[in-house]
This record gives C-alpha cells, sequence and structure tokens, in this order.
C-alpha cells in the first residue's frame, strides 16, 4: 500500500505485490514483470510453464486491481518506485531482471534507475511495446479524454475482450483503472537520460499502432551494454498472443547475461 510520503506501511509482505509467486527453493535468478496499463500480475500466470525451473518468475501486483483492488492507485511513477524498492528489497539477494509491457515497461526501467543508485542493479531490462521514455510523446494524451473517447482508443488498442464494452458495469469498473495507470504513464518524464549499465532488449510488434520500431530502437540510447531489438508480427498486445517466442527470446539474453556475470565474478 503506498502511503503519503510514499513509503511502505507497516505489515507490507512480499505476498500483496506478488501475489502468485511459487518461489523456488533455491532459484538461479529472478523475473519480476510488470504488465500494461489497466492489466494485472495474472497476465504473467502462465509465464511458469513457459520458463525454466531456475527462472522465478515474479509477476508484481500494483495496486488498484485484483487483491488490492481497494487500495488507491499510484498515479506518478516517483512515488510508485519508491514503495516498490522498498517491498522487493528482500528479493534482490539473487541475480535478477526486469521486463515490462507498455507502462509496465517505464516501471522497470525507472526502478531500475533506483535500484542502481541503491548498488542493487539488474542483471537484464526488458521493455516491450514502448516508446523509449527520453522521446517526446508526440501523440495526444489518453487520460485526459472523456470516457467515450478513452472507451474508443480502448477498442482500437486491441487486447480488451469486446464483451467488455457491452457490460456497463464491467466498463465502469475497468475506465477507472486505466485512466489512473494512462496519468502514471503519460505524466512520466526522464528527468536524467543517463544510461543504464546493464544490457537491454526491447520488443515490438510490427503492428503495433502507438510504438514504432524506431521508438523501440531508441531503447538502444539508454544503455551503456548490450541492445536488442526484436519486432513480432502482431499488435500492441503481442506480448499475451506470443508468450512461447517472447519467452524463448528472453531466456537467451538471460542465459548471456548470467554468463557474463559468471565470468566477471570474482574467485571465492
Amino acid at each position: 500500500m503506498l502511503s503519503a510520503t510514499g513509503h511502505a506501511v507497516p505489515g507490507e509482505t512480499v505476498n500483496r505485490w506478488l501475489p502468485y509467486r511459487r518461489p523456488n527453493i533455491d532459484p538461479a535468478m529472478r523475473l519480476f514483470c510488470f504488465a500494461h496499463a489497466g492489466g494485472s500480475a495474472g497476465s504473467f500466470r502462465a509465464w511458469d510453464s513457459v520458463f525454466p525451473r531456475h527462472i522465478e518468475i515474479c509477476a508484481v501486483q500494483l495496486p488498484g486491481r485484483e487483491s488490492r483492488l481497494n487500495e488507491p492507485q499510484a498515479r506518478r511513477m516517483a512515488l510508485l518506485v519508491e514503495t516498490l524498492v522498498m517491498a522487493l528489497r528482500p528479493l534482490l539477494d539473487k541475480p535478477f531482471a526486469l521486463f515490462g509491457h507498455s507502462l509496465g515497461a517505464n516501471v522497470a526501467f525507472e526502478l531500475a534507475r533506483h535500484l542502481r543508485a541503491d548498488r542493487r542493479g539488474p542483471l537484464h531490462v526488458f521493455a516491450s511495446g514502448c516508446r523509449a521514455p527520453h522521446l517526446r510523446n508526440p501523440r495526444p494524451l489518453l487520460y485526459t479524454l472523456p470516457d467515450s473517447d478513452l472507451i474508443e482508443s480502448l477498442r482500437a488498442f486491441g487486447g480488451t475482450p469486446a464483451e467488455v464494452f457491452d457490460n456497463r458495469d464491467l466498463l465502469d469498473w475497468l475506465l477507472p483503472v486505466v485512466r489512473a495507470d494512462l496519468e502514471l504513464n503519460e505524466t512520466y518524464v526522464l528527468e536524467s537520460p543517463d544510461a543504464l549499465d546493464c544490457p537491454i532488449t526491447a520488443f515490438g510488434a510490427s503492428g503495433d499502432s502507438r510504438v514504432s520500431s524506431e521508438e523501440v530502437h531508441a531503447w538502444s540510447e539508454l544503455t551503456r551494454g548490450r541492445f536488442r531489438r526484436r519486432i513480432f508480427e502482431g499488435n500492441h498486445f503481442f506480448v499475451y498472443e506470443r508468450q512461447g517466442e517472447l519467452a524463448k527470446e528472453i531466456r537467451q539474453d538471460l542465459d548471456l547475461s548470467a554468463s557474463e556475470l559468471h565470468d566477471i565474478a570474482p574467485p571465492c
């Protein structure tokens, strides 16, 4: 839960932030995953079955959805990330990587920057379906749109079941969640675009009307390490439709980053 100061409130547990976590006895690494605007940790429930057991999938549940429905959503990135650093710190005892899709990519990147300052930087950052955050947003803001226009934008995005738009109760629940997440994303400004030291892999889709391949490639400017771009067939929500292919790409990069970490580790 977020307090007025942005700090974790007393009694907060890892389980609140990672409700689907199935911890291994001794995982080699952890992959923290952040969903798109309006999404939840449930978006990654199938990832346990497509990743090997030595990679522990930690799908992060932000406030305001599923089991945290009654908690206020974060609307500013700095406040959210400061709280995430404190909440996830107990699980940073192993090498870890960060994956985020759309809004989640910006959360993952900003979290990586904060953790680097805390000397607990990630092994690798995976940014999916997201314009590199140092680029100017050339599109109209979505979070300020009237409900009717926001609904049409969600239809155009895809990813939301058609029956949701025919159910007024579901729509009345969904719109405030999406609007708050969009505000979180669209008010985020990368104040100092200093590059990360860890590798970044950026994923995009050929049919994504919101994020161009050039905007995906611009993530290369935000790392001093390796960079790789992979463009999939599909629309903005390709990440959930092509999980097997995506998991293979992530595993490949994680294996390389882990081997590099082993190469530079000091002898016992």
